[in-house]
């Protein structure tokens, strides 16, 4: 995959106060960035015996992306970087299907992401200059799933899934999934 962004957002007033207090600024704004990624995904399934099969997936993306400077009068600005990301990840999926109308599943994934360019950010905030170069700069997002999929008599098919998902810098959640759908 290989995929483009870019945008741009010009106001020509963003603050303006002055009129209606008699105090402030009138400010402007005028960014703009563009991005490019290169995204690759291989896929493999394999049979291991007639009730239980293995899908492995492996993935990678590299992107660029290119920030222009941008001012808010004397209040705020930033200037021109251009970042570099990799994430590379791999996932492999056990389905059991125990009869033919039911499958159930477990997956587990580890996906790691690092910022190899554009680490350091330039800012000045009321005319006091910033310069930065922390921050996540890596991380590694770990998940587990369970699920089920079963499709009954009447055309209804229900599946069903709980995923929770972990990083290295402590963020961790859970969410559950369900659907009902029908075949008329």
């Amino acid at each position: 995959m290989i995929g483009r962004n870019s945008y741009r957002g010009l106001r020509s007033s963003i603050l303006d106060n002055t009129t209606a207090t008699g105090y402030g600024a009138s400010l402007s704004s005028d960014y703009s960035s563009s991005e490019i990624m290169l995204g690759l995904t291989g896929k493999h399934s394999s049979i291991i015996n007639p009730k239980m099969r293995f899908d492995g997936k492996l993935h990678g993306s590299l992107t660029r992306e290119s920030i222009k400077s941008y001012q808010e009068g004397t209040n705020f600005s930033w200037k021109d970087r251009t970042l570099v990301q990799a994430t590379a990840g791999a996932s492999a999926t056990f389905v059991f299907v125990p009869q033919p109308n039911l499958q159930t599943y477990i997956k587990l994934g580890a996906t790691r992401r690092a910022l190899m360019g554009g680490k350091q950010a330039s800012y000045s905030i009321d005319g006091v200059a910033i310069s930065a170069a922390t921050g996540n700069n890596v991380e590694s997002y770990y998940t587990g799933e369970l699920g089920f999929s079963y499709k009954s008599a009447a055309a209804m098919t229900i599946t069903a899934g709980l995923k929770r998902h972990s990083t290295i810098s402590s963020d961790s959640g859970t969410n559950t999934h369900i659907s009902m759908n029908w075949a008329f």
